[in-house]
């Protein structure tokens, strides 16, 4: 009986045409190896647009702030919706000033996608290791402070193209009517953080008062846009003097206060960057 070993072709006799035609690896159709390298090849580059997709949403998250390139899309042309709505109830606006405006929010828009994609590009060329995180943050920190500051500060070009359709008299009617807006809003944030600090910090009437005033006085250069109010008049109270304090609380009641578990230079900061970005008509 023929043994095994010689019904098995060797390598070196596949080498040859003869045998390579008759070897039972190479049997199957060309058209089937054709196809196999077709899906591999499928199969690889879905794989790829999988990760550049799982990227991108990663370094999206980062840049806005666990949110998505649309949401913020839409979340700023309805917001940019209200800020006319607004501007329309204090001064005329024609038809053509509003789609002005609409053009500017739009190209402001198109100009931070512009800075986003050039954010992925730069972070795609990195390593992603622990050595480049502090180069990685760097190139995406200058579009995140952009997509923080929204599209309606003092440096956006809605801001300038709200001066350059409005006539001057216009334009101090606009800024009269905002700031008594900001000032009964930073009254009704006050009372409320005043209402909650009774329970730590028992307040005369006269304290009361006097400690609301003092926080309306003390924000009135943070900016509108600014996240957790609450938080913010904490800080007021952690970075302020005891001096000044003590004008409308008691030594029992400053302890308290100075006892706070807050860093002071973290609260410095951030009262810092809370009046970076102002209302749309504040130079």
């Amino acid at each position: 009986m023929e043994s095994v070993s010689n019904l098995t072709p060797s390598v070196r006799e596949w080498d040859t045409p003869e045998e390579v035609s008759r070897g039972w690896p190479l049997q199957k159709p060309r058209w089937w190896i054709t196809l196999s390298l077709v899906a591999l090849c499928v199969i690889m580059g879905s794989v790829l647009q999988a990760q550049l997709v799982a990227q991108n949403d990663w370094i999206d998250s980062w840049i806005f702030m666990n949110g998505d390139a649309a949401s913020f899309r839409n979340s700023q042309i309805a917001e940019a919706e209200l800020e006319i709505e607004r501007i329309r109830t204090i001064v005329e606006l024609t038809e053509e000033h509003e789609e002005k405006l609409r053009l500017a929010v739009r190209a402001e828009l198109t100009r931070i996608f512009r800075e986003v994609e050039l954010a992925r590009v730069q972070w795609r060329g990195m390593r992603q290791d622990q050595d480049n995180w502090q180069e990685i943050s760097k190139s995406v920190a200058p579009v995140q402070q952009k997509v923080r500051s929204g599209l309606f500060g003092p440096k956006s070009l809605f801001h300038r193209q709200l001066q350059a359709v409005l006539n001057p008299e216009m334009l101090d009617k606009l800024r009269s009517a905002e700031a008594k807006a900001r000032q009964a809003e930073r009254l009704v944030l006050a009372r409320l953080f005043v209402s909650k600090l009774e329970f730590r910090i028992p307040l005369t009437e006269k304290q009361r008062t006097q400690l609301v005033e003092f926080l309306v006085e003390k924000t009135k250069s943070i900016s509108k846009n600014a996240t957790m109010p609450s938080y913010l008049m904490t800080c007021v109270l952690v970075t302020s003097p005891e001096e000044e304090l003590r004008a409308f609380l008691d030594d029992e009641q400053v302890k308290v206060v100075t006892a706070w578990n807050i860093d002071r230079e973290q609260a410095e900061r951030i009262l810092r960057d809370a009046t970076k970005i102002n209302s749309s008509l504040e130079e």
